[in-house]
Formats: C-alpha cells, sequence, structure tokens
C-alpha cells in the first residue's frame, strides 16, 4: 500500500462543551483542520455547510455523526481508550455499521487510514447510509414534516392521565 495521502480537506471537530477548553488546548498546526467548538453564530449552518462540502467525516460525537449521515457523508470514527465518550451514549451502537448503522469504526489508526483512504477513493456504501436515515433517523418517511409530528407527540402527551409515582 502506498503512502496515505488525503488532498487538503477541512477536518471539523465538534467537542461537546464540558470537553471544549481540553480539546482547544491542542491546537493544530494543519492550515487544512479546522476545530470548531459550539457555542457560535449560526453554528447549525456552519456545520452543515462543512460536513456538506466534506467528502468524509470523522465523527467525534453521535451528533456529528448522525449530521454527517443525513446531509449523505460517510462517517468514520476512532475510539480514545481514555474516556468513555462515544460508548457513553444509549444510541452509539445504533449507529455502527455492524449493528445496521453508517459509522465505520477502527480498531487502531492504521485501519482509520485505510477506511478514510476507501471512501476518498470512492469506494462508500451509500446504501448503507440511506437505509440508517430512512430507519433511525426518519422511520416516518422522508416525505413527513417532522414538526408536525413531534406537536402530535407533545399533545398526546397532555391528554394522557398523570401516573403517580409510588412513595
Amino acid at each position: 500500500m502506498k503512502d496515505w495521502h488525503v488532498e487538503p480537506r477541512t477536518i471539523v471537530r465538534w467537542p461537546k462543551p464540558a470537553r471544549e477548553k481540553a480539546s482547544m488546548s491542542k491546537p493544530f498546526a494543519d492550515p487544512h483542520v479546522a476545530v470548531m467548538t459550539s457555542p457560535f453564530h449560526n453554528a447549525d449552518q456552519v456545520l452543515f455547510d462543512t460536513v456538506h462540502h466534506s467528502a468524509a467525516v470523522v465523527g467525534l460525537n453521535t451528533s456529528a455523526e448522525i449530521e454527517a449521515a443525513i446531509a449523505g457523508r460517510p462517517v468514520f470514527t476512532i475510539l480514545d481508550p481514555g474516556t468513555e465518550g462515544q460508548t457513553g451514549t444509549l444510541h452509539f451502537h445504533y449507529l455502527l455499521r455492524e449493528h445496521g448503522g453508517h459509522v465505520s469504526l477502527a480498531d487502531n489508526f492504521d485501519q482509520h487510514r485505510r477506511q478514510l483512504s476507501e471512501a476518498l477513493a470512492g469506494n462508500d456504501d451509500r446504501a448503507a447510509r440511506e437505509r440508517f436515515v430512512r430507519g433511525f433517523v426518519r422511520p416516518n418517511g422522508l416525505d413527513h414534516p417532522v414538526s408536525p409530528l413531534v406537536a402530535d407527540a407533545i399533545e398526546a402527551l397532555g391528554v394522557r392521565e398523570a401516573v403517580t409515582a409510588p412513595r
């Protein structure tokens, strides 16, 4: 295998607020790497634009991984053995390819580099990503607006009888 090389791309790290100071303590010298933290003005649009114009996404949290699937981009991750991070969420395992998701998990950086190289060469399972979005993100269909579904669910909760918890 030849040396791994990627054309200049923007890489986004979207840390959770609790980890923001830790991530900013390690700035990147590479001008092709952008470290973005929240909150900042128009964060949702910046995230969408950055992911939309990326060939692939390295996700370090599940929110960014789901957003990338919606935007139609392949997602790759590697776990930080020193933290619970993604594995501490209730839904992380649903995002993994081996469980029907769209995220490719690498056991080490060599495997991670190979996965990214394959994706950048055009070898990507778009069908898996589309299945994930249709099944996990939009199970009621892509043609149904979400807002009315959420409003209906909230209204349905309002008409339910209150349950008294045992003391």
